[in-house]
């Protein structure tokens, strides 16, 4: 997104889910990479294997799966899975 990579499709879009339920979350230049500034292919797979700041806001851990398809109720409860 505007020429920089990100590990993660969720941190470039987040401005979207803090404006629909009034939350925080902070991007930082560490949470991705600039394509165009990048002086090699190593440098953007280094980058890209890496974990950055923005991944402390996903509990991977306790992530599950399997959840049944269904049209969104737009509420913040769905994101917390």
């Amino acid at each position: 997104r505007h020429g920089r990579l990100y590990t993660c499709p969720v941190i470039p879009y987040s401005q979207y889910f803090n404006e629909a339920f009034e939350q925080n979350l902070h991007e930082s230049e560490d949470d991705s990479i600039d394509i165009y500034a990048a002086k090699s292919y190593d440098e953007l797979a280094e980058f890209a294997a890496k974990r950055v700041p923005f991944c402390a806001y996903c509990d991977v851990k306790n992530r599950t799966h399997g959840h049944k398809w269904r049209q969104s109720s737009k509420t913040i409860d769905e994101y917390l899975v």
